[in-house]
């Protein structure tokens, strides 16, 4: 109930006699010193200030509130200010909102005068300030009403007055939104008659040059026939990096016959070649095959092991991406002076658009994808397309699926040898009791796959390049898993540890090179931020566990690690020097 309404009753009958008089009269007249309200058609006159009789506009809405907040005229004639504020907020939300409130306001049945709540919470401070020092049970006991009731008049100004608050500010933002695309669409016609009268300009010019003018030849150049090597005929045109070269390309070199005319100019005749050819390195994507025919082509061996050029072995570096490298500077700085000793293959979602980094190494290096989502077997179907792209090129040996939050712990020189010297792959395979091990496997996979060769390991692997050949010609094993391993079976998990593990198990170490935290539990490992990357963190993946190496016992276990976010990047770039030594 309005209680000061009450108390202040007898004092002001006088002003609400004369507010009632006032808005019933139009003709009545003043003396100019408030005792009687002047009214004039649509507004009435209260100590020298025109207030509407009727609200009808958003002027006539400002004006009550304005008058409102006015404490020696709100006060002197609260009757009528009180009628008003409850006439302007229904006004407001039936023609500004477009809904109807009910009024008077009631709390549990009874009736509550806003004007009063409002002017309360304004001589609080505020409604953030109420909030903060926690006074609703105050402002309900001023009303009459027990403490218990404060929650409810929160909710009561919150429906009924900070939402025509909000509104009015959304409203207002919404105003300049529409002079910012105003402006905006100004000055895009603006650029847009500018480039209608710069490309006139241009076609006039071009016109007005002859087409018939021939440049002057001034130098005839000769190429000796020996100096051109007619490359053998194969499957692929293939243009081995040397680690010297100023220039890398993926492109393959066209065979020419040259030959020396009596007037020494230089004739041209190609040599007919059958395959595609290879996209060059500005290309979007590094080729534009399909995956039937791209695991057609990389499933070919040749049968002769001596290479008719200087084949230096190198390391496929494959990246299983959503979009962009965040960390892709400091693999830039990882990469650095090494080209020729390793390749770059970058798997991304088909629908991202742009570069996945601005290095050069990361120009062109995309392969034609799919949609992949996580623990669903499009994952492998990334993985055996990365490794396919990568088996185009002879020279790749080994191969390391990585992620965008993967980072290198040691440098190049460190790396490279330890991949290229080793006598087994690194795929994580385990046997593990309970639901997230044997408990995913189906036995609709018998008897290809037994719950006894049933494995689990790290999605993140090594291999050479037989096992890579093997996994993207396998027909056995993966359709069982394509068929029966499903979330929540994530085949990423079992797929290729299974695989190694009945097929190839000598041949695998059983543990995987990149370092990953689940101490914290959860489907994800943990992620590691700004502030958690130390030279003491990095050194602890470096040499914090003990494995074997190629029979041999050794603390490098870990060649890469996971999760780092990309704000992490400028420490990392920090620490690279000191503790991964590039």
């Amino acid at each position: 109930m309005c209680d000061d309404h009450k108390k202040e009753k007898k004092n002001n009958l006088k002003e609400e006699k004369e507010g009632k008089q006032g808005s019933m009269n139009p003709d009545s007249k003043s003396d100019g010193k408030g005792k009687k309200p002047i009214l004039k058609e649509e507004t009435t006159e209260i100590r020298g200030n025109f207030v509407p009789v009727q609200i009808r506009t958003l002027d006539d809405f400002t004006t009550i509130m304005f008058m409102v907040k006015r404490d020696q005229i709100a006060y002197k004639i609260k009757y009528f200010f009180a009628k008003k504020f409850d006439e302007a907020l229904g006004w407001f939300f039936k023609i500004e909102e477009g809904e109807e409130i009910m009024l008077p306001a009631k709390v549990s049945g009874m009736k509550v005068c806003l004007f009063d709540l409002y002017k309360l919470i304004i001589g609080y401070g505020g409604h953030e300030i109420i909030i903060v020092e926690d006074k609703w049970n105050e402002i309900a006991m001023s009303f009459g009403f027990p403490e218990c009731y404060g929650e409810a008049f929160n909710k009561l100004f919150i429906d009924y007055l900070l939402r025509g608050r909000v509104s009015r500010i959304r409203r207002s933002m919404k105003k300049d939104i529409r002079q910012m695309h105003l402006k905006t669409l100004a000055l895009y016609f603006l650029i847009l008659v500018c480039g209608i009268g710069l490309g006139a300009t241009l076609i006039f010019c071009l016109y007005s040059i002859p087409l018939n003018s021939k440049p002057k030849q001034l130098f005839t150049f000769q190429i000796p026939p020996t100096t051109l090597e007619e490359q053998p005929p194969g499957l692929y045109a293939i243009n081995p990096q040397v680690p010297n070269q100023t220039t890398e390309s993926t492109t393959p070199t066209t065979n020419n016959m040259v030959t020396n005319t009596t007037t020494g100019s230089i004739k041209e005749e190609p040599k007919h070649i059958t395959e595609t050819p290879r996209p060059s390195i500005s290309s979007a994507f590094l080729h534009g095959m399909r995956d039937e025919q791209l695991f057609w082509r990389a499933s070919m061996v040749p049968r002769i092991n001596k290479t008719p050029f200087k084949k230096i072995p190198k390391v496929a570096f494959m990246f299983l991406v959503r979009g962009r490298l965040p960390l892709s500077p400091l693999w830039a700085r990882f990469f650095r002076g090494y080209k020729g000793f390793y390749s770059i293959y970058v798997h991304t979602q088909p629908y991202f658009v742009g570069e996945v980094a601005l290095e050069p190494m990361f120009q062109g290096r995309r392969i034609p994808s799919e949609v992949v989502t996580w623990g669903e077997i499009s994952m492998v179907e990334a993985e055996r397309r990365l490794l396919a792209s990568a088996l185009l090129d002879f020279s790749n040996e080994r191969f390391v699926l990585l992620s965008e939050a993967c980072i290198p712990l040691y440098n190049f020189s460190i790396i490279y040898p330890y991949l290229i010297n080793s006598k087994k792959t690194f795929v994580e395979c385990y046997d593990k009791e309970g639901p997230v091990g044997r408990g995913r496997y189906d036995h609709k996979m018998e008897p290809a796959v037994t719950l006894e060769q049933w494995r689990k390991g790290s999605q993140w692997f090594e291999v050479d390049r037989h096992l890579a050949l093997e996994i993207i010609c396998d027909k056995k094993y993966f359709p069982l898993f394509r068929d029966y391993c499903k979330p929540a079976c994530y085949s990423d998990e079992h797929y290729i540890p299974t695989f190694l593990n009945i097929e190839f198990p000598e041949a695998n170490s059983d543990r995987t090179l990149t370092y990953v935290d689940w101490s914290k539990g959860g489907p994800h490992p943990y992620k590691f931020g700004k502030w958690e990357v130390t030279d003491s963190l990095l050194k602890q993946m470096q040499n914090g566990t003990e494995c074997v190496y190629n029979g041999e016992p050794t603390r490098v276990c870990f060649l890469f690690a996971r999760k780092f976010v990309p704000s992490s990047l400028i420490r990392l770039l920090e620490l690279a020097p000191e503790v991964m030594h590039f």
